[in-house]
């Protein structure tokens, strides 16, 4: 059994890092898509929130729900935030806990915290 379809209104891609050999020969580690267009429903946690589970500073916190995939505490989740009409925002969102819920293998909640665009 699997989230109701409708109240996954948004797609998210998960992303896993490897390590790479760069033209000087020292390692580097690169981003890659693990998984593509996985529905899912993307929740700010309310500062609330995100103060009861510990995570008191200045970094959004999230919560992302999804069926059951292949997904592990040091992937991120990428994510087209369309939430304001006519504007689309990309959000990295490093994933800090792989939770589910009752180990009934249904879904599964991602904790997870905003990662800030370099620049």
């Amino acid at each position: 059994m699997s989230l109701p379809a409708h109240l996954l209104n948004t797609t998210v891609d998960i992303q896993r890092t490897s390590t790479q050999i760069g033209t000087s020969g020292s390692p580097y580690d690169h981003w890659n898509d693990h998984l593509s267009n996985v529905p899912a429903r993307v929740q700010q946690l309310s500062s609330t929130e995100a103060a009861r589970a510990g995570r008191e500073n200045n970094r959004r916190q999230w919560k992302v729900f999804m069926d059951m995939h292949d997904v592990v505490e040091a992937d991120r989740v990428q994510w087209t935030d369309g939430t304001i009409p006519g504007t689309s925002r990309t959000r990295t969102l490093d994933v800090q806990a792989v939770l589910n819920p009752f180990n009934l293998g249904r879904h599964l909640e991602l904790d997870c915290q905003e990662t800030e665009p370099s620049g």
